[in-house]
């Protein structure tokens, strides 16, 4: 998804376009895909320590956590990452993306359904937990977690997503031998070195070569691709002289 943002970005723009819903831009799309790379998954192998990890992150746990640990249940938490990633993909509906006074995210009361199957049964967790005769407050208290939750995930997606839309290409092609040779009415132009970071992770699909008003140049006709013995590449592709020089025959 990374490697392919300006293409999903436009499939996700082509439907909120038809739902009149705002588009989502290159910093939006990065914002979320900080969460999704940070987001707890119960059924991930790791799945005890990542927890920990965030809720210890959001200050939940830990020596300055609550005295009451950790209160919120899997569903929760995966329930404030959907609401995070609708905060960002929704900042003209109130329902969704809030803001405090200080123009803080701001998490609106969680309303749970504790009866399966009955869709008027929604109350929020201090009408469920609380208990005024015991003085417990355990409701409360985890409304309160979801909230530092939700604002921990936001703001360190704000804070910490790749603002550089630019990318470093994994593709190095090495000029410094180049000439042009000229033999009757035609040109050979090389040697040409061409390599790939197979370090990177990125699906090229095509290279081709273009001329000065942008056209892509057909090596399979006129123009012909060599190879280093100056033998000519049937096939016309690029990707089949990767690592080795190469030569243009125009």
């Amino acid at each position: 998804m990374k490697t392919q943002s300006s293409e999903v970005i436009a499939k996700l723009n082509a439907i909120n376009l038809a739902k009149g819903d705002p588009i989502v831009t290159q910093e939006t799309y990065n914002k979320m895909m900080w969460i999704i790379d940070n987001m707890y998954l119960p059924s991930s192998a790791t799945a005890v320590q990542d927890k920990e990890e965030l809720l210890s992150k959001a200050g939940i746990l830990g020596s300055n956590g609550y005295e009451a640990g950790n209160l919120l249940t899997d569903d929760d938490i995966e329930v404030v990452q959907q609401l995070a990633l609708w905060y960002l993909t929704n900042p003209n509906d109130t329902n969704y993306h809030v803001n405090d006074e200080k123009g803080k995210p701001m998490l609106k009361t969680i309303y749970f359904n504790n009866w399966s199957g009955k869709d008027s049964n929604y109350a929020s967790f201090a009408d469920l937990y609380d208990n005024p005769l015991a003085d417990t407050e355990l409701g409360i208290t985890r409304q309160y977690q979801a909230e530092d939750l939700y604002k921990y995930i936001i703001e360190n997606a704000n804070s910490n997503y790749v603002s550089n839309t630019s990318v470093t290409s994994p593709i190095t092609l090495n000029k410094s031998n180049f000439k042009a040779s000229q033999v009757g009415e035609e040109y050979i132009v090389g040697p040409l070195n061409m390599s790939i970071d197979t370090s990177k992770n990125y699906n090229i699909k095509e290279l081709v070569f273009k001329d000065q008003n942008g056209n892509t140049i057909n090596l399979t006709g006129e123009n012909k691709l060599l190879n280093a013995n100056k033998e000519v590449v049937d096939s016309g592709n690029i990707l089949d002289v990767i690592g080795q020089d190469f030569y243009i025959f125009q």
